[in-house]
């Protein structure tokens, strides 16, 4: 694991390596693999060495929510460091998502941008990642910011009907301005 961390590899890339052919061939030979195959323990398999991976991991989430009552942008700057350093901190795409709608819900929309933001640098290619930045923009009154990330989530992902319906949504209040 600590061979694979320091050669650059992320979390997929190690569960992808640990193959079930080789390190985890025992599985293979245990009934209920011969009971439910491949399609009962790959699922399995990712899970445990995701616990693995993570157990020596902090994750950015909990570096964020640790400081959510004082000073985000210090604990934001923290992990922003770690990560710039190669340090041991795990991001977690749905997690720090999480995080960020907590923080608009409550309308701290400013730290939701910021937590946002970080999940698009960890994250660029995920849909996902702009659409949540989109809505707190929007949520912001920065429409134009709020359509350039509706706009980067439909790139990456044609079928999202919620970036849709936002972008007519936007440019239809756009029009209404003119």
């Amino acid at each position: 694991m600590a061979a694979a961390e320091a050669a650059g590899q992320d979390l997929p890339e190690i569960q992808d390596r640990l193959s079930l052919d080789n390190e985890f061939a025992f599985v293979k030979q245990m009934q209920v693999y011969r009971d439910g195959g491949d399609d009962w323990i790959r699922p399995q398999h990712r899970f445990h060495v995701r616990l693995f991976f993570l157990q020596h991991k902090n994750p950015a989430s909990e570096i964020l929510r640790r400081e959510e009552g004082g000073s985000l942008g210090a604990a934001l700057a923290e992990v922003r460091k770690l990560r710039e350093d190669g340090g041991d901190v795990y991001f977690e795409e749905a997690s720090i998502n999480a995080l960020g709608y907590q923080l608009l819900n409550t309308s701290r929309i400013a730290d939701a941008i910021a937590v946002f933001r970080l999940n698009v640098e960890a994250f660029p290619a995920s849909a996902n990642v702009y659409d949540s930045l989109g809505e707190a923009y929007m949520k912001n009154g920065d429409a134009e910011n709020a359509v350039a990330n509706y706009e980067r989530s439909l790139e990456l992902n044609p079928g999202n009907e919620n970036a849709q319906q936002m972008l007519e949504t936007l440019r239809a209040g756009d029009a209404e301005r003119q």
